[in-house]
């Protein structure tokens, strides 16, 4: 199967240059000059212009984030019985890709049943139920980057992942 961010509401988040305006807005209306503010990376002048710079590179966080997620389970099983004897046994497999990036559930199962008549008085029976279950997630902690979902709607598309050289940048502001 497959998994994605549901958007039952046609919601959507600004686009870089939405996000752009809405702050220099707010800086006017705060009474201060948006050509004096300093912006955390580009620093004092960032908003003088109207519109986001045309040599401002941006980012797509809610795309790195997120991502369509695969689902498969398999199960198999054996079963048999006579006149005094009946078995069941089955085995399971199922992993699932979290819709964030580095989250996902991964799940072994077994389950055994015996049973054994003895005579027309005596009935005994063995259940025996195993799972091993590993989940991926990301901590959250004090370290809000980290948690996917919260970059994608607070660090601000201008803030690139990546420096100059190709390497991750751990300083995002």
């Amino acid at each position: 199967g497959m998994s994605q961010v549901a958007n039952d509401n046609d919601f959507r988040f600004m686009t870089a240059e939405e996000i752009y305006g809405y702050n220099r807005q707010a800086i006017i209306n705060s009474g201060m000059d948006p050509a004096t503010y300093p912006e955390s990376k580009f620093g004092p002048g960032f908003y003088a212009n109207p519109t986001l710079p045309a040599n401002v590179q941006t980012f797509d966080w809610q795309n790195a984030a997120f991502r369509d997620a695969t689902t498969r389970d398999y199960e198999l099983s054996v079963s048999g019985a006579n006149e005094a004897t009946s078995y069941y046994a089955s085995g399971g497999y199922m992993k699932q890709e979290g819709i964030m990036i580095a989250t996902g559930l991964e799940r072994y199962s077994f389950r055994s049943n015996f049973d054994q008549r003895i005579g027309n008085l005596i009935n005994i029976g063995t259940n025996i139920n195993a799972t091993y279950t590993y989940m991926e997630d990301r901590p959250n902690n004090s370290m809000y980057y980290v948690n996917p979902f919260w970059a994608s709607i607070n660090i601000l598309p201008w803030h690139m992942p990546y420096k100059e050289d190709g390497s991750y940048d751990f300083q995002i502001p």
